[in-house]
């Protein structure tokens, strides 16, 4: 540092080299800073764009699916014709619904049957029953056939709630069948 004539200090040149890179590197980093910052939210904004794209037809899947419950099986996904593994895993459910309506179809068919082949016994011991209690005097005959009546009815829902078991013992039933007793 030196003074001039007129008494004003003044910097030699490497000293103001220096002072003007230093002020040159201040600049640079702070421009690069606010670059790397618009570089950062231009590169954050286009991901969650190009991602909320990609990620569409998954939050569509998603939606149809829990939309279906045991009430409405015979509801299907809807086909995205991309050919992508999204579409690979609709028609996948799709082919799982179908095999859900069909056992729950199955399955309540073979309720309604059994129901049926057990309201009939039922009915018939109670008929007896009700003969045995509105008779006067019934005799020992009458006694004699409502008991074998009564009995027969019996053994048949015994062979029936037998058969029963031994269906829902069997794994890969094919529900289609009717089971005689």
């Amino acid at each position: 540092t030196y003074v001039t004539p007129d008494g004003v200090a003044q910097q030699d040149g490497v000293d103001q080299q220096a002072s003007a890179s230093s002020e040159q590197v201040e600049e640079f980093n702070a421009r690069g800073l606010w670059l790397m910052l618009c570089i950062i939210l231009l590169g954050g904004g286009a991901a969650y764009l190009v991602l909320g794209a990609a990620l569409r037809p998954i939050q569509t899947l998603g939606r149809q699916v829990s939309g279906i419950s045991e009430n409405n099986l015979q509801t299907r996904i809807s086909d995205t014709r991309a050919g992508d593994e999204i579409d690979q895993l609709a028609k996948a459910f799709n082919g799982m619904l179908d095999r859900l309506e069909v056992a729950f179809d199955s399955q309540g068919r073979f309720a309604s049957s059994a129901a049926h082949e057990l309201r009939t016994p039922l009915a018939t011991v109670k008929a007896n029953l009700d003969v045995l209690r509105i008779a006067k005097d019934p005799d020992t005959q009458k006694y004699q056939e409502v008991f074998t009546a009564i009995d027969k009815q019996n053994g048949r829902m015994i062979r029936l709630v037998d058969d029963l078991f031994a269906v829902s013992l069997q794994k890969e039933y094919p529900f289609d069948d009717f089971v005689h007793i």
